[in-house]
C-alpha cells in the first residue's frame, strides 16, 4: 500500500471524527458515504481490478469510520452531561 493512501485514510478518518461531533449526528454519515461511492467508482473505472478486494475494503474501512463515529458520539455526549452538571450546580448555589 502506497504512503499516500495510508495519509488520506488518516485525513479520513480524522474528518469522521470531527463531524461526529457535531451536535447533527447524521454527519457522520457524509465520510463513510463518499468512501463507498469513491471505491465503487474505483471498481468500475477499473484502477481496482479485484471485485474481492472492494468487497473486503469497504467494510472494513466502514468499520474504522463506525468506531470514529462512536467515539465522537460518546464525546459530544460527554460534553452535554458536562455542561448539564454545570448548570445544575449553578442552580444550587
Amino acid at each position: 500500500m502506497d504512503i499516500y493512501n495510508v495519509f488520506l485514510f488518516a485525513g479520513l478518518l480524522g474528518m469522521q471524527y470531527f463531524f461526529s461531533t457535531r451536535e447533527n449526528k447524521f454527519l457522520g454519515l457524509i465520510v463513510p458515504g463518499v468512501f463507498t461511492i469513491i471505491m465503487a467508482g474505483m471498481y468500475v473505472a477499473g484502477r481496482i481490478e479485484h471485485l474481492l478486494f472492494v468487497i473486503l475494503v469497504v467494510p472494513i474501512g466502514l468499520l474504522f469510520f463506525y468506531e470514529q463515529w462512536k467515539k465522537g458520539r460518546e464525546a459530544v455526549q460527554a460534553k452535554r452531561e458536562k455542561e448539564l452538571k454545570k448548570m445544575k450546580s449553578y442552580d444550587l448555589q
